[in-house]
């Protein structure tokens, strides 16, 4: 794990407010509103984890960006494989409802990239 290599900083996604999550699935499906709140609250979960995951993966590859002429290359390897996982585990995460993965997409498209700097 590349836990050895990267400040804490970069190991704890940034925060995603509650409301902005459900907001994009209601964006992308607004007849969720007129179902139990759980619906919007379980579907807002599964977007947190991917949303997280992509995030946590953006915020160290600033770091391999930053720092990576100074790192051996079994420490490059290292991170590498750990961004990878983290992008592929957050389209996994997208991936897993109907309503999550247009709102993962429209995350994407509305990123605000000075968001996820450390």
């Amino acid at each position: 794990m590349a836990n050895a290599i990267l400040p804490e900083e970069y190991l704890v996604p940034p925060v995603v407010s509650q409301d902005e999550l459900e907001d994009l699935i209601v964006q992308v499906d607004p007849d969720i509103e007129d179902r139990p709140y759980w619906h919007l609250k379980a579907s807002a979960a599964q977007l947190r984890d991917a949303v997280e995951k992509l995030l946590l993966g953006y915020r160290q590859s600033i770091f391999m960006a930053e720092h990576g002429a100074s790192m051996l290359p079994a420490q490059l390897w290292l991170l590498a494989e750990t961004i990878s996982a983290n992008y592929r585990q957050a389209w996994i995460y997208a991936e897993s409802a109907r309503t999550v993965t247009p709102a993962f997409e429209l995350f994407l498209a509305n990123m605000d990239i000075e968001m996820v700097a450390p």
